[in-house]
């Protein structure tokens, strides 16, 4: 199984947080090119805690976030992934808290989002954010970003999910070789896409 969720920006007020009019597009993308038999989007008003974690008790082999990602200024360790709005038209925040107490064991999560990789560097427990609750509720891999990245139609990860089923073994090494080959397909591509603002902003953390 895999899932790829968004949130619903259409109905959000441009000064709280501006539409991702790409993300629909990468989550399809993404979807067709994993070769996955089972996929649901989670997209619009779908896109809830409640539905993920009703989703997650599948254990899904990939979860894929195309969702803003949101922090308290001076706090990139409370940053959250920002889902649907809820009955008060605000953004549901997934907050590490709250991805710690989902179950998700030996899935990739994808955290397609600006600076997803944010966190706080703590002595001998290391980087506290997002990545590392996924971690905690088992996750084997989490691909995250260190930059704000482009709103795109899905191309980076429409070549990274190409590769991704062609590889075998555990689900970690074969998420940092795909993530490795899409760089390089960018990078040799030609174009804005070539640029390393386009893709080097991706990396892996795994237990693996």
């Amino acid at each position: 199984t895999e899932i790829y969720t968004l949130s619903l920006h259409d109905a959000l007020p441009i000064s709280i947080l501006a539409r991702l009019a790409g993300s629909d597009r990468e989550v399809k993308t993404a979807a067709t090119s994993s070769g996955l038999p089972d996929t649901e989007l989670l997209t619009g008003t779908r896109a809830t805690g409640d539905a993920l974690r009703r989703i997650a008790a599948k254990r899904p082999e990939v979860v894929h976030f195309a969702v803003h990602v949101v922090s308290p200024e001076a706090r990139p360790q409370e940053a959250a992934l920002a889902l649907s709005l809820t009955s008060d038209g605000m953004p549901e925040l997934l907050t590490p808290e709250a991805v710690a107490s989902y179950r998700v064991p030996g899935s990739l999560v994808v955290m397609s989002g600006c600076d997803s990789e944010q966190g706080k560097t703590v002595p001998s427990a290391g980087l506290i954010g997002l990545s590392r609750a996924w971690l905690l509720a088992g996750a084997a891999a989490v691909i995250v970003s260190a930059w704000p990245t482009p709103d795109d139609s899905g191309q980076f990860f429409s070549a990274f999910y190409a590769h991704f089923q062609k590889h075998s073994g555990p689900l970690a090494k074969r998420a940092s070789l795909a993530l490795q080959e899409a760089q390089l397909d960018m990078q040799r591509g030609g174009g804005y896409r070539s640029s390393p603002s386009f893709w080097a902003a991706y990396s892996i953390i795994a237990k693996e």
